[in-house]
């Protein structure tokens, strides 16, 4: 059946957590899918839900933020899995956490088991718009491969960003255009090794605010000149639910 692996990005500091939202995210400098490492578990938006939604989706993703987060005074530590689904009729985002307890070298355990996750559901105001075309693969990157967004890790964004980069600059600008003050923004690079035939790459974004959410799903075999997107347009109603499960 193949292999599936996602970026799990470099080992991360703890980083301050709070409520998703600031300066609109920048494009930054491409990196390139065969120069960092692919490894790691394939989270799927129904083991982070702990619910299936009815409905075949458009795109959706979920995956483990790197690093130990800290909120709070005293400091909280946690790690968080993070998630969407974007369909004809809604969007629904997914949050979970896990309490970390910190350790005499300097690292952290885990201190109990993963929260059930918070869903929030996001109702289009008319069936979405879809784009789709093919883009030019990028030829030149940052030499290290790494996404070099302004603001480093002082961006609440950080982590969206740097599996954005692997898309073509074409792709990424149009996205950092869009939803100028992001309420979330939430990405996942994902390489695929079939039994046979060329590995190929994909990546899938979400990218809202109150008003209006853009979903781009893109993919590329390996070798191939020209990435395969298609961009889904979304307007929002006012009305916010929670989920129950």
């Amino acid at each position: 059946m193949g292999s599936i692996e996602r970026y799990t990005g470099s080992s991360a500091p703890v980083r301050a957590s709070g409520a998703q939202g600031g300066p609109r995210p920048a494009a930054g400098s491409g990196r390139s899918v065969d120069a960092d490492e692919w490894n790691g578990e394939i989270l799927t938006f129904r083991e982070l839900a702990g619910v299936v939604l009815p409905g075949t989706p458009i795109a959706s993703m979920a995956r483990l933020l790197p690093g130990a987060r800290r909120r709070g005074t005293p400091p909280r530590y946690f790690r968080r899995r993070t998630g969407w689904w974007a369909d004809q009729s809604r969007i629904v985002t997914a949050i979970g956490e896990q309490e970390l307890a910190p350790r005499a070298d300097g690292k952290f355990r885990a201190s109990g088991g993963w929260s059930q996750a918070t869903l929030q559901e996001f109702r289009a105001l008319e069936v979405p718009r879809r784009r789709v075309g093919d883009v030019r693969h990028d030829t030149g990157f940052v030499p290290d491969g790494a996404a070099a967004s302004p603001g480093g890790g002082g961006n609440p964004f950080q982590d969206a960003l740097e599996q954005v980069a692997y898309l073509p600059e074409p792709v990424r600008r149009g996205i950092a255009a869009r939803i100028g003050e992001p309420t979330f923004f939430e990405a996942q690079a994902i390489r695929y090794t079939p039994d046979r035939g060329w590995p190929y790459h994909t990546v899938s974004v979400l990218k809202m605010d109150d008003v209006a959410a853009l979903v781009v799903l893109a993919s590329r075999q390996e070798r191939a000149a020209t990435w395969q997107v298609e961009q889904v347009d979304y307007r929002l109603s006012a009305q916010r639910r929670q989920l129950t499960t």
